[in-house]
């Protein structure tokens, strides 16, 4: 496990196979459902065993998290929820096991996002995969973005003037950080993500019965949510960002930065938007960047012999070499995980060792066999 990273689609298109294979090896990629929506998407365009190949690209199978929708963990956070946004992605479909001896785990099945992943990349689809395909290439390259940004100038005459992104965001800070202008941007926000009556009077309870003023402190990562949201919209306004019709989808993937250490992508907009959202503590990582210290990774991996390769797993495992400091791979390691030590891979166990973690291991295995044939033995449920 490395460097949890969010890469757009573009990001992770220009990978070749064993540059995606080394991405595995060296980081923790994390998938938005945008993504998904993305290769959906591309379903349209391909036919059979292309679809299986296109797919295989961009998804090195079990190496990505798929993180819960945005939506989702909003409306969650506006609920109530406590949202972590540390770094570390939201992993929906956890069921909380506890063993004979009480103690207590967090089992993860397969995801229905990879399910159906793993179902396009062995070429198979349903006429309806076809149809959400059609109609997502429609949208994303029929949608106005011109006409909507001058219906939005013209409905939003009064908006802060600023020349640059900086500028900009200051703007946005000052009024949201308004305490009078507190209930107006809770509405503006469950209007922007559709909150349904039933949630939507449910949040305004909350909000009723809240113990502070401010929404940054009523649900943290909605009120990022809404930041994003304003981003984009006085970019548009000020004309610091383009009615480029792919923009609304690109901008889908930074409500995911709370959730990864380094974002990864090529696009000018992403670059410019993420750089104002990221904490101190993250990094932006331009593709090519990535893309060139992956292929090096590889050239000096297939540049060891086989005693030299059985040498370095087991001084390092999934760190990288520690002599190229210029190493993007390098620097992002160091910087969010452990220090490096001679021996941290050491997969060498004895068989001792080997027989400690089974019985350690062993109670919560018994626990999720116990899960999963409950599960099986439910109405309506296949045995596994």
């Amino acid at each position: 496990m490395g460097p949890i990273v969010l890469l757009d689609k573009s990001a992770l298109q220009c990978l070749s196979d064993d540059e995606i294979g080394f991405l595995g090896k060296h980081y923790s990629p994390m998938m938005p459902p945008v993504l998904l929506f993305e290769i959906l998407g591309d379903l349209s365009k391909y036919k059979g065993q292309e679809i299986k190949y296109e797919i295989a690209k961009k998804i090195s199978s079990g190496d990505f998290e798929i993180n819960a929708n945005h939506r989702t963990i909003c409306l969650a956070s506006l609920l109530g929820e406590k949202i972590e946004m540390r770094g570390v992605p939201v992993i929906p479909g956890g069921v909380q096991l506890e063993t004979e001896k009480g103690e207590k785990g967090i089992f993860f099945d397969e995801s229905p996002e990879w399910k159906l992943v793993r179902k396009w990349q062995q070429g198979k689809y349903t006429l309806v995969d076809r149809v959400i395909s059609g109609v997502w290439r429609k949208i994303s390259k029929e949608f106005d973005m011109e006409a909507y940004v001058r219906e939005f100038k013209k409905a939003n005459t009064d908006l802060p003037k600023a020349d640059n992104f900086t500028e900009m965001y200051k703007a946005i800070y000052d009024i949201t950080m308004d305490a009078s202008s507190q209930d107006f941007y809770l509405n503006f926000l469950m209007n922007e993500f559709n909150v349904s009556p039933l949630y939507r009077a449910a949040i305004i309870k909350r909000w009723q019965r809240r113990s502070t003023l401010m929404l940054c402190d009523f649900a943290s990562y909605a009120f990022y949510c809404l930041n994003v949201s304003l981003i984009f919209h006085f970019g548009l306004a000020n004309d610091l960002i383009t009615p480029k019709r792919t923009n609304p989808i690109d901008l889908e993937y930074l409500y995911y930065l709370p959730f990864c250490m380094a974002f990864v992508s090529g696009d000018k907009f992403q670059a410019d938007l993420s750089k104002l959202l990221l904490r101190q503590e993250q990094d932006f990582v331009d593709r090519d960047v990535l893309k060139s210290d992956l292929r090096w990774l590889k050239e000096e991996w297939d540049s060891l012999d086989k005693a030299e390769r059985e040498k370095r797993f087991y001084d390092y495992g999934a760190y990288p070499p520690q002599y190229n400091s210029d190493s993007i791979t390098y620097k992002l390691w160091k910087k969010h995980m452990k220090p490096w030590k001679s021996g941290s891979g050491n997969l060498k166990l004895t068989e001792e060792q080997k027989k400690r973690v089974m019985e350690q291991m062993r109670p919560m295995m018994d626990a999720i066999k116990k899960h999963e044939q409950e599960q099986s033995s439910q109405p309506g449920k296949k045995g596994g």
